[in-house]
């Protein structure tokens, strides 16, 4: 071999082994973020749906045939408002007056015969004592005085029996009094309360079923959310509770805030979209400011808030270990080299954690520790990506 392919080949053994010494020496590469002061929430979304605080459903009784309906979908109602006109049964209306009429005349009568049975009775009672002390002096036969018991105890019967025709009658006459009422109420229906008319399916004409639904009448601008959660999302929700109301429409999405005001008593069983059965707790949402552009049974929704820290440090969950000693901790670059800094978990996120303890604003901390050999003290190389 020439002198010249031996200085080669040196040169060559030279450079390798250099090489490698290099890539040895060099520092691993780590993937660090820098931890930054920030808010951080733990929530989550229900669909919910807006719904009117006072709202009346009205069903027609007796049904019958629809003569005028007295407003359309959407018409503003006051209370007492004329809003539906039915025929009437004309035969039962009059066949009920008849009935009243009646009972009235027989109230009238017997308390006639109550007081004429009254006089009789005391008339007779009188008469038996005088008869029962002739008997006793002998001035009259028993025969006498058995006729004067009989005639006083017929006398009291008869206006016993005249009281209690009378008080049938007097019950009678308001329960008549009612379904006169009844009836009436089924010809001419009004408004319940102050409000907006929806959910009007009857016209003019139709033959209405009894207990069919005409329409109902709901407080304008008097509105709540209802939606069902989760039973294990309800941890952290309770009353006061502040509260995201979202209305997603084409063109932007409306934002308006609610507290909760209700949650109920017991978990519900919802069959979700994709035919799952769940335990959900149904929660009430009340304004909290202006909800002007919310209508009723539009959907909504609703961002509920259940744990929040302020000027907060926050590092990518992943950062947080478990140590040797059991207790948390990261790995934090300090001089260039990675220390163990002991930490403790506050507010959580699926992807970040709010850690508190021996770690400042600004400093540099390693991503993953689980996908890097680390050691302490070891030197390594940072690249810093946003957290």
């Amino acid at each position: 071999m020439s002198k010249k392919i031996k200085i080669t080949a040196a040169a060559l053994a030279l450079t390798v082994i250099c090489a490698a010494a290099w890539l040895i020496a060099k520092p691993q590469a780590v993937e660090c973020v820098a931890l930054e002061s920030s808010a951080l929430e733990n929530a989550f979304n229900e669909i919910g749906e807006v719904i009117p605080v006072s709202e009346s459903d009205l069903f027609t009784k007796n049904g019958g045939k629809l003569l005028s309906v007295c407003v359309t979908e959407g018409s503003k109602v006051k209370e007492g408002d004329l809003l539906f006109v039915f025929d009437g049964n004309e035969e039962r209306m009059s066949s009920l007056k008849t009935q009243k009429s009646a009972l009235e005349s027989d109230r009238a009568s017997l308390n006639i015969r109550i007081e004429q049975a009254q006089l009789e009775e005391k008339k007779l009672k009188d008469l038996l004592e005088s008869t029962s002390k002739l008997h006793e002096q002998g001035a009259v036969s028993t025969q006498e005085l058995e006729n004067a018991q009989s005639a006083y105890e017929l006398a009291a019967k008869s206006r016993e029996l005249a009281s209690s025709q009378l008080s049938y009658a007097a019950a009678q006459i308001p329960m008549v009094n009612a379904m006169i009422e009844d009836n009436q109420s089924e010809i001419e229906v009004f408004a319940p309360q102050d409000g907006l008319v929806r959910d009007l399916s009857v016209k003019e004409g139709h033959v209405i079923a009894p207990g069919s639904k005409l329409c109902s009448v709901y407080e304008e601008d008097m509105y709540r959310a209802d939606c069902f959660i989760l039973v294990e999302n309800s941890e952290g929700v309770s009353v006061g509770d502040e509260v995201e109301v979202v209305l997603r429409l084409r063109s932007e999405d409306k934002t308006f805030w609610g507290k909760v005001s209700g949650l109920g008593a017991a978990a519900e069983e919802i069959v979700s979209k994709v035919g799952l059965i769940e335990k959900r707790i149904r929660i009430e949402i009340a304004p909290d400011g202006s909800w002007e552009g919310l209508y009723p049974y539009w959907p909504v929704e609703v961002r509920f808030i259940t744990a929040k820290a302020r000027d907060c440090l926050v590092a990518p969950k992943t950062a947080v270990f478990e140590d040797a000693d059991g207790k948390l901790k990261v790995w934090a670059m300090r001089g260039g080299k990675p220390v163990k800094a002991a930490v403790e978990r506050g507010v959580e996120t699926p992807s970040q954690v709010e850690i508190k303890g021996d770690v400042n604003p600004g400093e540099i901390i390693i991503k993953n520790p689980k996908t890097t050999n680390l050691k302490d003290g070891k030197r390594v190389r940072a690249i810093v990506n946003k957290n």
